[in-house]
Order: C-alpha cells, then sequence, then structure tokens
C-alpha cells in the first residue's frame, strides 16, 4: 500500500465515520460503465464545498489493489449493482492532490511531484526497474507491461496551477505532464479510467488537442452526474427531518443551483453547507470558511461592458442574460461580460439556467457573499447604505408604518437610479426588492407569485409561522387604492392560506412626474 501509488482506503473510511453521511456511492457504477471505453477520461468540475475531494477518495478506495475495501461498502448503495464486484479493488491506481503539492512547493511543484511519485513506484513495485530519470507516465507503463493490470487515475485539484494565474512556462511544463500521461498513444492501453477534478473544466486556450480526449462534466451541465454533484433536495429535506431543522429555511439558504436538463433536473445544495448547518443547529453562512469574496471585487470594480448594472440586478434577486460558450476556462482569458459570469458560475458565486440561458445569485448564503464584496467596494456606496437601512424598512412594514416605509423606498429608490432606468415600474420593482434585502433573513421573496388570478409583484413567504406573510404589488402612476383593490380582486394571497389572519397587504405607488412614493398597509 502505497501513499500515492495504489493507496489504501483510511481516507474514506474517516469519511463513513462522519456524523453525517450521504450516500453518493452510485456514481462508482456509473464510471463503472467508462472503464476501457473510449469515454474512460474524464473532467468534473464544481465549486468548492462540493464534494470533489470525498469522491476521489471513495473512487481511490473502491479502485485500489492496495487495500480490501468490501467491508468498506458493505450497506452502500453502489454494492447492490451488478457492476460492483467486477471492479472492486481491481486496479493499479495513481490518486494525485495537486493542490497539496503546490501548498508545498509553489513552483517546484511538477519536479517535487515527480521525484515523490517515482519514489512510491519503486517501493510498491520492487521488482520492476525504475531509471533515475523515470517519469511517472514512465512508471506507469513500466508496471502495466511487467502486471497487465491498467490504471485508474485520479488527479484532484488539477486545475489549481491554472487559476493561480502563474507564468505560461509553468503551465506548458503542466500540459505537457498531463498530455504525456493522459493522450499519448502508448499510454492508452494502461489507462483504465482517468478523473480529474477541480473547480474549471479543461482549458480552451492552451489545451487545444492536447487534451480533447477529455469529456467536460461540468457545474453547468453535469450530464449523468447531476445527482451526484452537491445533494439533492430529497436528500436535504431526509437531514432537515432527522436534525429538527426548517426546509424551507434550509433550502432559502443553500439551495438555488438547478443542474441537469428536462428529466435529469436536479436542485442542488452545498454539502458543506448544509452538512454545517444541521452539525451546528444553525442556519447561518459556512461559505467564508472555504471560499473568499474577493473573486468578486474585480467585475464590481472593473465593470466590465457596464455590469455592475448587471450585478445590483443580480443583488436584487433577477437574472441576467449570460453566454457561456466563450470562455476559454482560465482566468487569464476573461475579455468580456460573458466570461466573467460564466467564470463565477464555475466558482458557484452564480447559478447557470441552461433552458433560459441566464444567470443570477442563487441564495442567501452566497448573496452574503455578494454583499461583503459590495461593502468594501468604494463604487458601491450608495448599495450599502440601501442594505444598512433595510431593518428599519421591515420594521416598519410589521409595526404598519406606511408613511415611514414610503420614504424609504423613495430614498433606495433615488439612491440606485444612478445605475438604474428610474421611471420605469422594473426600475422600482428592483429598488424595493434590495431596500428589503434584511428580509431575506425571515422570508423567501418571490417576484411574479403565481396566485389567485394572477400574479402578485412580490410575495415575502415566512420561514416560521410567528411573522406575517406579505404581498406586495406595485403601481406606476397609479394609487395605492387600485394596488391593493387589485390584490384583493385577484387573490394575490391565495397561496398564503397556511398563514391566514397574518398576512399583511401593501400597496405602493410611484408617480413619474413628482418622484412620490406613496405606502398603504393592510391586513388581508
Amino acid at each position: 500500500m502505497g501513499f500515492y501509488v495504489n493507496p489504501g482506503n483510511e481516507s474514506f473510511e474517516i469519511v463513513l465515520n462522519s456524523e453525517i453521511y450521504v450516500d453518493k456511492s452510485m456514481m462508482l457504477a456509473e464510471l463503472n460503465r467508462l472503464i476501457r471505453t473510449d469515454e474512460r477520461f474524464l473532467c468534473v468540475s464544481r465549486p468548492r464545498r462540493f464534494g470533489k475531494t470525498i469522491a476521489g477518495q471513495m473512487m481511490a478506495a473502491y479502485y485500489s489493489k492496495g487495500c480490501d475495501s468490501s467491508g468498506l461498502f458493505a450497506g452502500l448503495e453502489a454494492a447492490s449493482d451488478p457492476s460492483f464486484p467486477q471492479h472492486l479493488n481491481k486496479y493499479n491506481v495513481l490518486h494525485l492532490d495537486i493542490n497539496a503539492f503546490w501548498s508545498d512547493y509553489g513552483g517546484r511543484a511538477l519536479s517535487a511531484m515527480r521525484k515523490e511519485v517515482v519514489g512510491d513506484f519503486k517501493k510498491e513495485f520492487p521488482n520492476v526497474a525504475f531509471s533515475a530519470n523515470s517519469t511517472v507516465a514512465g512508471c506507469i507503463r513500466l508496471v502495466y507491461e511487467r502486471t497487465r493490470i491498467p490504471f485508474v487515475v485520479i488527479f484532484d485539484e488539477y486545475d489549481v496551477i491554472f487559476r493561480e494565474k502563474k507564468a505560461d512556462c509553468l503551465i506548458e511544463s503542466y500540459l505537457a505532464l498531463l498530455n504525456g500521461l493522459l493522450k499519448s498513444s502508448t499510454m492508452s492501453p494502461c489507462i483504465a479510467l482517468a478523473y480529474l477534478t477541480g473547480i474549471l473544466p479543461i482549458i480552451r486556450e492552451k489545451a487545444q488537442s492536447k487534451l480533447n480526449n477529455f469529456s467536460d462534466i461540468t457545474f453547468l451541465n453535469p450530464d449523468r452526474f447531476a445527482r451526484f454533484t452537491g445533494f439533492t433536495e430529497d436528500e436535504v429535506r431526509s437531514l432537515c427531518e432527522k436534525y429538527g431543522m426548517a426546509f424551507d429555511e434550509c433550502r432559502s439558504w443553500y439551495d438555488g443551483y438547478r443542474l441537469g436538463f428536462r428529466q435529469t433536473e436536479f436542485e442542488a445544495y452545498s454539502p458543506k453547507s448544509v452538512v454545517s448547518a444541521m452539525r451546528n443547529h444553525e442556519f447561518r453562512e459556512y461559505w467564508n470558511q472555504t471560499s473568499q469574496y474577493e473573486a468578486i471585487l474585480d467585475p464590481i470594480r472593473l465593470d466590465m461592458d457596464g455590469m455592475r448594472a448587471d450585478i445590483e440586478a443580480m443583488v436584487a434577486g433577477e437574472s441576467v442574460p449570460v453566454n457561456i460558450t466563450s470562455f476559454l476556462n482560465t482566468p487569464q482569458s476573461m475579455k468580456r461580460r460573458d466570461d466573467v459570469f460564466t467564470y463565477l458560475c464555475h466558482l458557484g458565486y452564480l447559478a447557470y439556467d441552461r433552458k433560459r440561458q441566464t444567470c443570477r445569485i442563487p441564495n442567501r448564503e452566497v448573496r452574503g457573499e455578494w454583499l461583503n464584496a459590495l461593502a468594501v467596494s468604494r463604487e458601491c456606496s450608495l448599495f450599502v447604505e440601501v442594505f444598512r437601512e433595510s431593518k428599519s424598512l421591515l420594521e416598519a412594514v410589521w409595526s404598519n408604518d406606511s408613511g415611514m416605509v414610503a420614504q424609504a423606498l423613495s430614498k433606495a429608490h433615488e439612491r440606485l437610479s444612478s445605475s438604474m432606468s428610474y421611471n420605469n415600474e422594473q426600475s422600482l420593482q428592483s429598488a424595493i426588492r434590495l431596500a428589503f434585502i434584511h428580509a431575506d433573513g425571515f422570508y423567501t421573496i418571490v417576484s411574479e407569485y403565481p396566485a389567485g388570478k394572477g400574479y402578485a409583484d412580490l410575495a415575502f413567504i415566512p420561514f416560521k409561522p410567528d411573522i406575517p406573510a406579505i404581498v406586495v404589488e406595485l403601481k406606476v402612476n397609479g394609487s395605492v387604492c387600485t394596488a391593493l383593490d387589485q390584490i384583493r380582486e385577484k387573490r394575490y394571497f391565495a397561496g398564503l392560506d397556511k398563514y391566514e389572519g397574518n398576512i399583511l397587504l401593501v400597496g405602493i405607488s410611484y408617480d413619474r412626474k413628482t418622484k412620490k412614493h406613496e405606502c398603504q398597509i393592510e391586513k388581508a
């Protein structure tokens, strides 16, 4: 049993011993279908906190000849698949964490990796004559010639060198290593399965023909692996029931990524955040424990192609169009707005809707990261003022202080008008949504809420029964009475029956000529 070559199963055993483990082992059945086929080269990318490392540990424990994992997988779903015994601990495995080498050695990571891996090969296969100058690919080839047992190659965080924006010569050397190991015709018989995992897909700027044998399984297009990318809604619902946590509130905090397409669509939740919330019995932001919001500061500051207005719209809960086809999959290649938004989708800061070809901020936790970034950005100081006053605005609605609500909305609308078209209903709705940003801690806020005989402009659906539900109707060049009448006549509160007796109807009007806002609040 080696460290990199034919590793043991201890890492996955630790995962299984954890308080919370959600069984994703059926991913192995999908991988088994690809072994020793033309489709055996995979690059599986997803954001941090979405289980990349655990997947690699599971694969190593399952495929590696360096251990016996039959007892470890007993009781997991994969053990019932017909392909399971055929591949269990039957392969030579090379499992590398590229980020670990990068953290330890920096620019010397490639040479250090070669030295340590070749040393591991010599220990594991003492009867094979490795030369002093052996490469990793050369070692695999020699072992295969001697044993006729092919390799499963697993690279975790394969893209860290690309993400670190290092010199072209280092990137070219790394690509040459990958090419020699995973695309060379002489290596083809030696590789049963290659699994690269990272945040970004295979880069297209420099790789081109070098790694075009890989299939990209991305966060934007996960195909058959969608249900293994994050937690599904059913899995999260079961955890909430077990730990006595409110599922609707959990969904507001950590959901928002719709993966797959048509019949294969799944709602994907951040595993790290959900597990942390269950363990701590508290919903809050866990993203900042594994990531940093600096990644979104540059887009805000650069305002490339005027995208700051789109960012403001997304913080307000809206979706904006995005073309994901031009991005070359490296931070260095971002040259326009669509590239930046695509990159942020891969990082998980935005969620992509394949059907509509739009992106948006997925949930309350991630919106918190955007608000953190906006708070330190001088370009968005007016935004920050609106956020700070949001708590008082929500409390004014609860206390039926219509005058204060109208005054606060007028101030928010005016402050945000520099980046929005002031005199239209969409602008007003965006300003209102931003002004109520504090309400995210108490409500699921739905724009164009379908109820009764139409759609309410905004509906605030409480997480807990002790606060009122809220229905908001906006009227430009109309009256607040007209807005309230429309709510009642079309029964926009019909979908909120369980809050009967605790529903607030909020009519808001805006006069284009006088730029005056009015508000009236009534109980349903």
